[in-house]
């Protein structure tokens, strides 16, 4: 079976990809990463999913599977591109993540599997909030402030420091 689309089929699924990418951004709107960023990505990969699937390149096939899974390699890249080590932890996990399965919501509207596309962005999006109820709790720290001499009786504040440091 050839899938071929229409124009107006390519421009509800792009608008569809807009709505997802939007809802999954609005939680990610004070990351790095954030609104645009997700609506840019769930429309990039809906797009590429869809472009071989226009009638002037004969609808689905094999080269619509390669578009693909060269998206997850590209959208992998890009999220390892968030992530951050500083001294021994991580930073941008979740933020990767989440651009990462975004592109996967894309490339199901691209398909044209709204209602999946829908039920995977909500489930991210139920993820992302739930952070408060799944963080581990933090740790009680008793902070210090850490001083350093710089002549004759001044003293600088140098940073604040917990036990971790």
């Amino acid at each position: 079976m050839v899938m071929v689309l229409t124009e107006t089929e390519f421009v509800i699924r792009l608008v569809a990809a807009f709505a997802f990418g939007f809802g999954i951004g609005f939680e990610r709107r004070t990351k790095a990463a954030g609104i645009r960023t997700f609506i840019l990505i769930a429309l990039g990969s809906a797009a590429f999913t869809m472009i071989p699937m226009l009638p002037q390149f004969g609808g689905f096939n094999f080269d619509s599977m390669r578009m693909m899974s060269q998206i997850i390699v590209g959208i992998g890249f890009i999220g390892a591109g968030v992530v951050w080590k500083h001294h021994n932890e991580f930073s941008g996990i979740t933020t990767a993540a989440t651009i990462w399965t975004s592109a996967a919501v894309g490339m199901l509207t691209g398909v044209g599997e709204l209602t999946l596309a829908f039920i995977l962005a909500l489930l991210m999006i139920i993820v992302l909030y739930s952070k408060k109820y799944t963080a581990p709790p933090e740790a009680t720290e008793d902070e210090y402030l850490e001083y350093q001499a710089t002549g004759m009786g001044v003293l600088r504040k140098k940073r604040k420091r917990t036990h971790r440091d």
